[in-house]
């Protein structure tokens, strides 16, 4: 049993939402849901409208837009071509223009905290190439989702640039075996390929520490590298929160193909647990200014969990409770 005060906060959301579904019994669950606005602090909310005509197109939206009504022909925002999978659900956003967007369910995230390290090393380094990767209160045709991780992925626009106008690819490493997709996930990418035929075998950017020191707290079972698509053809290290191999699978019902390699351990050794270069970059100061953001960071997502298990009648898994038990905010080495 939880005896933080994070149990406390988890109680007051079961409760508040105990009593939206007593004092709205008259109403639909759908009904009830779709007029409920949580707002809580550092959580921002997305709105998933998806076109009545079309099941497989929809807008990503704010609150405010998403009570435009679908049948109008010129709906806010981008359009994006949609897919579902999985269980729970997965959302998989496409766009030629504006790229790729996962939507991973926060039962399907490996490690709570990791994302919070991965957003201040984003917002330190504007050269990291890092990609947005954000908790998100998601809606579906303004029916509250539940809590998700948004994450993006590099974005190649509709005009390409770079050599014979090939997307980049990502190239997920698992000791001597690489998979890979290309920027819009599908698998069918040339690039590596035609590196390898003209005698070229991609080379590492060294990574800033602070993107080391990230990569050696990643959860993932895989090293995720990105391709560039302009000559020398290098790559750079792009530490995701999540398995993009793994979402592959549960996309498509089938594994990614593996090519076996030896030399892609030359891309992961800086990696390796205790090298120098790995460990933490930051001074005390800033370990301090993290250590203080960490705990607000806490505090919200413990609000958007507690909401999330009550509205969806769940409970807590064992890390999202050890996540909330502790009053550790001493950041790792």
């Amino acid at each position: 049993m939880l005896r933080s005060r994070w149990f406390l906060l988890i109680v007051v959301s079961a409760l508040l939402a105990t009593g939206l579904v007593f004092f709205t019994g008259r109403f639909s669950t759908a009904r009830r849901l779709s007029n409920l606005g949580l707002e809580i602090e550092g959580i921002p909310d997305a709105y998933l409208m998806i076109s009545k005509s079309l099941e497989q197109r929809g807008y990503l939206v704010d609150r405010r837009d998403s009570t435009v009504r679908r049948s109008r022909v010129g709906l806010p925002g981008k359009r994006w071509n949609l897919e579902r999978f999985g269980a729970p659900d997965h959302w998989l956003l496409r766009s030629k223009q504006a790229g790729t967007i996962f939507f991973v369910p926060v039962d399907e995230v490996p490690d709570l905290s990791y994302p919070f390290y991965y957003g201040f090393v984003r917002s330190e380094l504007e050269e990291s190439g890092l990609p947005l990767v954000t908790w998100t209160q998601l809606y579906v045709n303004r029916v509250y989702s539940g809590l998700y991780l948004r994450v993006e992925l590099p974005v190649d626009p509709r005009k390409k640039d770079g050599r014979a106008g090939l997307l980049r690819e990502l190239l997920m490493v698992r000791g001597d075996r690489m998979a890979l997709v290309d920027t819009r996930f599908n698998r069918d990418g040339r690039l590596y390929a035609e590196c390898v035929s003209n005698g070229i075998f991609p080379e590492l950017v060294p990574p800033p520490p602070a993107v080391l020191w990230l990569a050696g707290l990643d959860p993932s079972p895989e090293t995720t590298f990105l391709l560039s698509n302009a000559e020398p053809f290098e790559l750079t290290l792009l530490p995701l929160p999540v398995s993009l191999a793994d979402l592959y699978e549960k996309l498509q019902g089938s594994p990614l193909p593996r090519t076996v390699d030896e030399r892609f351990g030359e891309w992961t050794a800086p990696l390796a647990t205790g090298s120098p270069a790995s460990a933490s970059p930051f001074g005390e100061d800033r370990r301090r200014r993290l250590e203080r953001a960490l705990a607000d960071y806490r505090r919200s997502l413990g609000a958007a969990l507690g909401a999330h298990t009550a509205l969806h009648d769940t409970e807590l898994t064992a890390q999202m409770a050890a996540l909330l038990e502790t009053d550790d905010t001493t950041l790792p080495q």
